[in-house]
Formats: C-alpha cells, sequence, structure tokens
C-alpha cells in the first residue's frame, strides 16, 4: 500500500480512509487464505468459460 502514498487524490468523490481500509481487509484476507478461484467467482456471477457457450455456469456446491 505504499505506492499509494504519493498517488494523487484529487478527485473529491474518493474517500481515501475508505479505500486504505478496503485494502487492509483485502490483504489480510488473502494472508488468511480467504480468496476465490476462477470457478467460484464464474459460479457466483453465471459467467461461463471462455469458448463455452452463453449458457450460465452451474450454481456453486
Amino acid at each position: 500500500m505504499d505506492e499509494l502514498d504519493d498517488w494523487p487524490f484529487d478527485d473529491p468523490s474518493i474517500d481515501v480512509a475508505a479505500l486504505l481500509q478496503s485494502l487492509r481487509e483485502s490483504d489480510a484476507d488473502r494472508a488468511a487464505g480467504h480468496t476465490f478461484g476462477e470457478e467460484e467467482i464464474r459460479a457466483r456471477y453465471g459467467l461461463p468459460r471462455p469458448g463455452v457457450s452463453d449458457r450460465p455456469v452451474s450454481e456453486p456446491r
């Protein structure tokens, strides 16, 4: 997150504190092993695999 220290946050619609908190939470989730694989994401949002028909992926188990 140090790379964000010098990033220009000129846009008033960006809540910098919330952004940094979200990044911290994401880092903590990843460190704790709370991640999602491609298949889980595709199933959750009904996204087909590349090269497969437009039908939704089956529901997660």
